[in-house]
């Protein structure tokens, strides 16, 4: 603790931060052992206004504040810094650090966060879970407010105003930008649409109503903007403006990634402006792919293949929406059983939305003249459009992972076909567990490309956010799939357990007294249905699902389709009492687990009795 920063009171600290108080730019919330339920509203407050100083560890007692603590600093300190990047619509770039606080006589620890305004082609930020129109927060009179409609259109127009790709080069001219790619743009639109009334522009007057030129203010000359640069620029110019801009395309034997480039196979790097990077692109993929033909009488026709549609999306999608503030190429990686697409930038969309229609746009300019030659879907369709041409073909439905960690946005397509006999074969080792169809598709898809998520589920099943989720509970109770580090959120995702551990998986549940495999899949069925299940039942159930592995209240209560606060007051505690669960933490701790003790020497129950 000797190398944190000290101060003698919470007035020193906050006069050192230049604050005389909660105020505009200053909130401080009691944090014992975790973050207030709050804090992500705070965080949206200062974001879409002016910034802030949040300090965590702060209790205010009947109009004044005091040093209360962090119980502990290093889970505060992690838990905040993870929540900026996962809990918010944009990752939050924020300094987070504990401070030491003399309080009469004795050192007490906060955690200081400050919380820099967003940029307006950001703004609004939002609290994820809450949606745009109850989790968007500013800050007035020291208050964390909710955004009004009028604050969300502002936001909104603003955006509109100012995006990534229309900020300006310093280091480019006008004169730097080909009359050759103008000439191609003009060509592509007029083939989408002769009668665009842009055709009868002068060249001048087509990069200003695109966005490709900027004048900024006090200056006289036009400059080109982000989207001009990459549109129009000469390959001269994109190397010296954007360096690490590029596409890679990779061969890679075999199925899996390997670190030394010398074992990667062939290759090779397309550069230059978007319209010959994406026709190039696309014509080498052409080839590595055969189109299928129609054959009628005498002629032999040219259909619109659904990989090539499938393939024509997904590098659309790339370059259109990737973040070029990101100094890293795109890369399409064909591998012996898929082929990646990946780009820089995560998806400005929550994961769990993606395939649905609409679309945040990250470089709105690119994306207008994206549509406007044909090249991007107005709606945001482009995600559905490759899920159907997958599936059209028989295929395994593409994968979708977007990382807000790394900014990067990954699609990958699978040339193996979509539930064959292996697949059926395989499926049968869990015929007593009564799956069904929709569950069936979704441990396939597992096993072929190692993961699933809730909007895989959706998409594989037609079926809503809900029905999705817990489905996929219910596959994780029955130890079929382990769900990722992150428990709750976008970015949750299962993986399929292995078989070696689903068979001792069994082979324990099929020893304990009180419930057989099959029991265990019926009334999680029942509760699928929406059926209520007796108290003996629930109990049943709670202690072969704590035998499997501790669980918490919240997680028992997405099992069981019941409010947490009911299911802990109801069950959990009398069946601690009782000894039927143990805890393992503080029994005030909100986030302890419960697990079962040694269900052999428990009485027997017959989980069936209601059945």
């Amino acid at each position: 603790m000797t190398t944190l920063a000290r101060h003698a009171s919470l007035d020193d600290l906050l006069a050192e931060l230049g604050l005389t108080g909660e105020n505009d730019q200053a909130e401080c919330k009691e944090s014992g052992w975790q973050l207030p339920k709050d804090v992500w509203e705070t965080v949206s407050a200062f974001a879409n206004t002016a910034g802030g100083i949040l300090i965590l560890g702060v209790a205010e007692r009947q109009g004044r504040f005091e040093i209360a603590g962090v119980g502990d600093a290093v889970k505060v300190q992690h838990d905040l810094v993870s929540g900026l990047r996962d809990m918010l619509n944009v990752q939050i770039t924020a300094q987070v650090e504990p401070l030491v606080v003399n309080v009469g006589g004795q050192e007490r620890v906060v955690v200081s966060a400050y919380i820099p305004e967003a940029i307006s082609y950001q703004k609004p930020i939002y609290v994820r879970r809450q949606g745009l129109d109850k989790g968007c927060f500013k800050r007035v009179g020291g208050h964390d407010m909710p955004c009004s409609e009028e604050d969300l259109a502002r936001f909104f127009q603003d955006r509109a105003l100012i995006s990534p790709d229309m900020l300006p080069v310093p280091m480019a001219q006008r004169a730097e930008l080909s009359a050759v790619q103008i000439r191609a743009f003009r060509q592509l639109l007029a083939t989408q649409n002769p009668a665009n009334s842009v055709l009868a522009y002068d060249d001048d007057e087509l990069l200003r109503a695109y966005g490709a030129v900027i004048q900024p203010k006090g200056e006289v000359g036009w400059s080109p903007t982000v989207a001009g640069v990459l549109m129009f620029g000469t390959a001269e110019l994109i190397q010296r403006c954007f360096p690490a801009f590029r596409v890679d395309f990779i061969e890679v034997e075999g199925i899996e990634w390997v670190t030394a480039s010398t074992d990667r196979g062939a290759g090779r790097s397309f550069e230059g402006p978007l319209l010959e990077i994406t026709r190039e692109l696309l014509r080498v993929l052409h080839q590595e792919i055969p189109e299928r033909f129609a054959l009628r009488p005498g002629e032999a026709q040219r259909m619109a293949d659904p990989m090539h549609v499938a393939l024509r999306e997904a590098i659309h999608n790339a370059l259109m929406h990737q973040d070029y503030r990101v100094y890293r190429p795109t890369q399409v990686r064909r591998f012996a059983d898929r082929l990646e697409i990946e780009n820089p930038g995560a998806s400005l969309r929550d994961p769990d939305r993606l395939g649905e229609p609409g679309s945040e746009l990250r470089n709105p300019r690119i994306a207008q003249m994206f549509y406007e030659i044909g090249w991007a879907e107005q709606k945001g369709t482009g995600i559905r459009a490759m899920q159907q041409a997958m599936a059209e073909l028989g295929l395994t439905p593409p994968a979708f992972e977007s990382s807000a960690q790394d900014r990067s946005f990954r699609v990958s397509f699978y040339r193996h076909h979509f539930m064959d006999q292996d697949d059926l074969s395989w499926l049968e080792q869990f015929r007593s567990l009564l799956l069904s169809t929709e569950d069936q598709k979704v441990l396939v898809y597992a096993r072929k490309t190692g993961r699933v998520d809730n909007a895989i589920y959706r998409s594989l099943n037609r079926t809503d956010t809900l029905t999705a989720s817990r489905a996929l509970t219910r596959l994780e109770s029955l130890g079929l799939v382990r769900r990722s580090e992150q428990r709750r959120g976008p970015g949750v995702y299962y993986t399929l357990v292995a078989e070696q551990e689903q068979a001792g998986s069994k082979s324990a549940s099929n020893s304990t007294p009180n419930a057989t495999s099959k029991t265990q899949a019926k009334l999680l069925t029942l509760l699928g249905e929406g059926k209520r299940l007796s108290k003996p039942d629930t109990e049943a159930l709670i202690v072969w699902l704590c035998a499997e592995a501790p669980r918490t209240a919240r997680e028992l209560a997405e099992v069981l389709h019941r409010n947490v606060d009911y299911l802990r007051n109801a069950y959990l505690s009398e069946m601690v009492s009782s000894g039927q669960l143990q805890l393992t933490g503080a029994p005030h701790d909100p986030n302890v687990a419960y697990r079962s003790k040694d269900v052999g020497q428990k009485d027997a129950i017959d989980p069936l009795t209601t059945i």
